[in-house]
């Protein structure tokens, strides 16, 4: 029985299946055995070697998935630990020994077998990210690529990538330097969300008086030295602190 459904098939053909790593690789079957998967369009065979056959080009065959250009197959007496490579037969008669792309682990250089590998960790920050796609206000929008987004959009993507991570600080050069001035308020509105509501902090650099005024406190630099500060800015009182600091 394939590991691979027609819809994993249709997107991996498409370039946009992207769980592919849940597929292609090696994957610890339940029952035993191991699951390998590669796709090598060109390949007139292909077959898995490793520790549990004594690197028999053969013993471990793949079949080809329709004209998916994916093989694949089930090594029985593989197991977690063990080494492997894929023995990879091309179009000139020649069999190849490659490295498993999607590999989930591999040995340490100089050496380059791949590793069956089962993983363990549990995510634990599912919460932490609906809530930040939620502030970022994309939800209806996870599926889309960069170029179907409008500037501001991919911004604010930035923007939660930075905050996924929940760094102590996050740093923005200029962040909306780039943008008109309605994407600009829709990213500077959502980094005020991000300070009040999931308690981020943030540091902006910016010549824009009301991109500052978004700040809970202005520093003032001229000539690389910190000249002046202000707390609770305005559009308004930045521009005229600037205007007296070029007299």
């Amino acid at each position: 029985m394939s590991g691979l459904g027609e819809v994993d098939l249709y997107l991996a053909g498409e370039g946009r299946h992207e769980r592919l790593y849940e597929r292609l690789g090696a994957h610890c079957e339940d029952a035993g055995g191991v699951r390998f998967a590669v796709w090598a369009p060109n390949a007139t065979g292909v077959s898995v070697v490793g520790d549990w056959n004594f690197w028999s080009e053969g013993a471990d065959a793949l079949r080809p998935v329709g004209s998916s250009g994916i093989w694949e197959g089930v090594a029985e007496n593989a197991t977690e630990g063990q080494r492997y490579k894929l023995a990879v037969t091309g179009g000139d008669g020649i069999t190849r020994m490659k490295a498993d792309p999607y590999a989930a682990y591999a040995e340490v250089p100089p050496e380059n077998a791949s590793v069956v590998y089962r993983s363990r960790f549990a995510w634990s920050d599912a919460a932490w990210l609906e809530q930040v796609v939620r502030t970022v206000g994309l939800g209806d929008r996870l599926s889309h690529r960069p170029s179907e987004l409008s500037g501001g959009q991919q911004q604010r993507v930035a923007v939660a990538r930075a905050l996924a991570s929940q760094p102590e600080i996050i740093f923005g050069d200029e962040p909306t330097g780039n943008l008109d001035s309605r994407s600009g308020a829709e990213i500077l509105t959502f980094m005020r969300h991000a300070v009040d509501d999931l308690g981020q902090t943030i540091v902006m650099v910016t010549h824009d008086p009301s991109a500052a005024a978004y700040a809970d406190r202005v520093v003032f630099l001229a000539d690389g030295h910190i000249v002046d500060e202000m707390f609770e800015p305005t559009a308004a009182t930045v521009l005229d602190k600037m205007k007296s600091l070029g007299d």
